[in-house]
């Protein structure tokens, strides 16, 4: 075999050893591709589910002041993954979110003190005024606080989900 034959045949196995490489990079970013949708899947759950702990454990709801930029650096995230993790599971977004958890204390409380009243318990509830309280509790309910009250002093309570109802006996929530 002459110098330029062998020549042509080393560039030729070169070549296809490299073109073998870059399909094999190919199919590796592809595959590291799908793993990163999963994981960033994955990570949108554990971002929800550590705010969900979060408000309920600390309660940082009941603040009338709360920012979507102090909760997502105090559960390790920042403000666009936590919205998105809030949208992901259903929520509108992240004042919504808050709203959920401000109503079902309002709920509490109702329950345990029929004559507790509208505008204090929105207020010790996070809300800034009795109208905010009483379209948030209107969104969720169907009914205003005050009619909710009329409808449910002591009769079983209804199990609600954003606004929708069904039944379920003893039971009175938003799910989340």
């Amino acid at each position: 075999m002459s110098n330029v034959s062998l020549l042509i045949v080393l560039t030729g196995v070169v070549l296809l050893a490299f073109i073998a490489g870059m399909l094999c990079l190919a199919f590796i970013h592809k595959k590291r591709g799908d793993y990163d949708i999963l994981d960033e899947q994955h990570s949108l759950d554990v971002v929800y589910n550590n705010l969900v702990n979060y408000f309920k454990e600390e309660k940082p709801y009941l603040n009338p002041n709360l920012d979507v930029k102090e909760v997502a650096a105090t559960i390790l995230t920042n403000r666009t993954y936590l919205a998105r993790a809030i949208k992901k599971h259903g929520m509108i977004n992240f004042n919504y979110f808050i709203n959920s958890f401000r109503v079902n204390e309002a709920l509490e409380i109702f329950r345990k003190d029929p004559s507790a009243r509208i505008g204090e318990t929105g207020m010790k509830r996070g809300f800034n005024s009795t109208s905010s309280f009483t379209m948030a509790f209107k969104t969720f309910l169907n009914n205003t606080p005050r009619q909710w009250k009329v409808r449910h002093g002591s009769k079983p309570y209804q199990y609600y989900r954003h606004g929708k109802q069904t039944k379920q006996a003893g039971k009175d929530s938003i799910d989340r």
